[in-house]
């Protein structure tokens, strides 16, 4: 297990870690059975999940994701960065960007992180963390 990582800037934090996508999640015996790939709504939700376990908020609405390749099956790095009042989230591998998308708080709770949020994700089953 990793252990989180947190950077501050004036601009805010930003949050580090590492989505695994399990290879033999049943999900990819029909997503795609000859070229397994990752749901987008699931890289979104690993996103949400990844958010709540370091911030005081609970509910979240989506801008702009953009899945710029496909995503197989594996362990990807992804940030989570603090833009005024939006969340920044990016995934990529080896310095390439793969997806890119905002989340924006909806519950009215403040952007305060809660401390010692582990924040590597398995992904074994559909739909959970």
């Amino acid at each position: 297990m990793m252990d989180p990582k947190k950077q501050t800037s004036p601009e805010g934090a930003t949050w580090s870690g590492t989505f695994i996508f399990d290879p033999a999640d049943a999900i990819y015996a029909v997503h795609f059975p000859s070229q397994p790939v990752v749901p987008g709504s699931l890289i979104v939700h690993a996103f949400m999940e990844a958010a709540r376990r370091v911030l005081q908020i609970r509910n979240f609405r989506l801008e702009a994701f953009r899945f710029r390749e496909f995503v197989q099956p594996d362990g990807y790095e992804y940030s989570i960065e603090q833009a005024g009042a939006r969340l920044r989230c990016s995934l990529f591998r080896e310095n390439r960007l793969l997806v890119t998308g905002f989340l924006i708080g909806d519950d009215g709770a403040s952007m305060e992180s809660a401390e010692s949020a582990p924040l590597r994700h398995e992904v074994r089953e559909r739909g959970r963390l």
